[in-house]
């Protein structure tokens, strides 16, 4: 891999039609990969970037931005918050992923997914606030200038995209799926119907938390019935449009729809002949698919799918903690994706689900839980404890005190919770997501194989060169405060909060953007990067500055 580093004046890089590493930093820089997978950094100057072909890795901490990922899949991650400003992003071909951690955009930015099946995430920076300031624009400035995004999903604890932005009568050409952890809101349930008609939206969560009649039309909505304890709430959805959903029950409430079907609170879930979303409340569920390819989530209680055939044209794989796909072999049922359900229902007779995985729950003293081979949930609760998933997709919960949790291999869910917790990022080649909770965390990535860059800015982790030579995965990052680099010649940059920053052995380049950092280069001749004019609130301390090396 081509390893090609601007100035901090006005660049102009050209890559090679191979794999390239392109690093801006400062000024206002054109950045071309052309072919090959290349990693692009703007870094914090204001960049115009082309990915060209290939899957390409391209990121920038600064704006006004221009990005073109151009073919192939690429991931685009954008992490801003000292101003607003500008962001222009096309993903063009391919199925992209676009990762937007901003504080505000201004009018005459746009955000086009392009041609494949493609996603934006409004990362840890899109809390409450700036979510609401990322979508504001829509309206007020260049309203349509989100197009082509199939998926979008909110990372931040309290993400909220609220459809008021975008107008009375929202439309989504292309269709539009929306997933996370927020509420998506519509119009005030008290005063005012939401209306989401025209071009149906696809797979649309509204929650509605009062006592109102609403009427809400489209194709494949998920409805979450909100409400309160005894409200007797109603939500009807109204026209022959609607085809297939999700039904999801949180207190006892009553879900109507015009074909004539009652669906009612912890009792029975009747799917279509579609591909069908279905959530069980506190009690006992039974849930009946009528084929498709459907999702079951039970919930509390003891949940019972009911299945049209016998036990053994049916095959069941654990593909998560407590996931399973239940795959009908002879026809009918389809291929479905069951989670927090306990009985399968054939024919023949009742089948209890084996959870191959581990639960493991600690208490308050100080501990040290592992976890197998398999999906496995570790549940650290108070105390300063020791957490190792192993193999297998994990979650791990630090809970209260300062711990250190290792995934190991798979897919992991790390989160620290309260403490300052250590959490050990190269520990696997799985893709994770590392999330340190309240309290100042450390993220630490000394097994890397070779050079990365971990960018706390655009909450990502991942190895320069393509391939994952490093064997860290790419890792999303979310409540970091500290980076440990590797021993190898490492890009560590921090974000707009006081950070620490160790890059261990190797020719590192350190840069702690915003607030008042710590930089450690370690070993061999380091770089460190000041962009900001110097101010009370963003002094930086170098603490291991050799004269003629670094």
């Amino acid at each position: 891999m081509v390893k090609i580093v601007g100035g901090e004046g006005d660049d102009s890089i050209l890559g090679t039609a191979n794999s390239d590493f392109i690093l801006g930093r400062g000024g206002s820089d054109v950045l071309q990969g052309l072919g090959g997978d290349d990693i692009i950094d703007g870094n914090d100057g204001s960049s115009l970037i082309h990915g060209g072909s290939g899957n390409d890795q391209i990121a920038t901490a600064r704006g006004p931005a221009t990005i073109y990922g151009g073919s192939d899949s690429d991931l685009i991650s954008v992490g801003f918050y000292d101003s607003a400003s500008v962001l222009r992003v096309f993903g063009e071909d391919g199925d992209d992923v676009i990762v937007v951690s901003v504080r505000e955009l201004l009018g005459g930015s746009e955000i086009s997914g392009g041609a494949g099946i493609d996603r934006i995430v409004i990362g840890s920076g899109g809390s409450l606030p700036y979510a609401e300031s990322f979508v504001e624009p829509i309206v007020d400035d260049f309203y349509q200038s989100i197009s082509g995004i199939e998926v979008w999903h909110l990372t931040g604890y309290y993400s909220l995209l609220d459809f008021n932005k975008f107008g009375y009568s929202t439309t989504a050409p292309q269709g539009l799926m929306v997933g996370g952890v927020g509420p998506l809101t519509g119009e005030h349930i008290d005063s005012y119907p939401t209306h989401i008609n025209d071009t149906p939206l696809w797979e649309v969560v509204v929650e509605i938390a009062d006592y109102n009649f609403q009427n809400v039309t489209g194709n494949a909505i998920t409805f979450y019935a909100g409400g309160y304890e005894g409200g007797g709430q109603s939500v009807r959805i109204d026209g022959s449009a609607v085809t297939s959903g999700s039904l999801i029950f949180r207190e006892p409430n009553s879900l109507y729809s015009d074909f004539g079907i009652n669906w009612s609170y912890a009792l029975n879930h009747i799917g279509g002949a579609g591909a069908d979303a279905m959530f069980g409340g506190r009690e006992d569920d039974q849930f009946r698919g009528n084929g498709g390819d459907d999702y079951f989530e039970g919930g509390d209680g003891v949940d019972v799918l009911v299945l049209s055939g016998q036990a053994a044209n049916y095959s069941v794989t654990e593909v998560f903690y407590n996931t399973f796909v239940v795959r009908d072999l002879v026809g009918g049922d389809g291929e479905d994706t069951i989670v927090d359900v306990n009985i399968l229902r054939f024919s023949d007779g009742d089948v209890p689900i084996v959870i191959a995985g581990m639960d493991i729950v600690g208490d308050d003293s100080d501990e040290d839980l592992s976890g197998s081979e398999s999906a496995d949930r570790i549940d650290g609760g108070g105390g300063n404890d020791t957490l190792n998933g192993k193999g297998g997709h994990d979650i791990l919960l630090g809970g209260s005190g300062s711990d250190t949790l290792s995934g190991e291999d798979g897919n992991d869910l790390v989160d620290g919770g309260s403490g300052d917790d250590l959490i050990i990022g190269g520990s696997g080649k799985g893709n994770d997501i590392l999330r340190g909770g309240e309290g100042a965390d450390t993220v630490k990535y000394t097994s890397a194989k070779s050079g990365i860059v971990v960018d706390l800015g655009a909450s990502i982790a991942h190895g320069m060169e393509a391939g994952d030579v490093a064997e860290i995965g790419s890792d999303t990052l979310e409540t970091i405060e500290s980076v440990v680099g590797g021993n190898y010649g490492d890009l560590l940059i921090g974000n707009e909060f006081a950070n620490e920053l160790a890059g261990m052995d190797g020719a590192d380049v350190l840069s702690g953007c915003g607030g008042s950092d710590v930089l450690r280069g370690g070993k061999d001749g380091d770089y460190f990067e000041f962009s900001a004019a110097l101010a009370a609130s963003n002094v930086d301390r170098i603490r291991d500055m050799e004269t003629g090396r670094d």
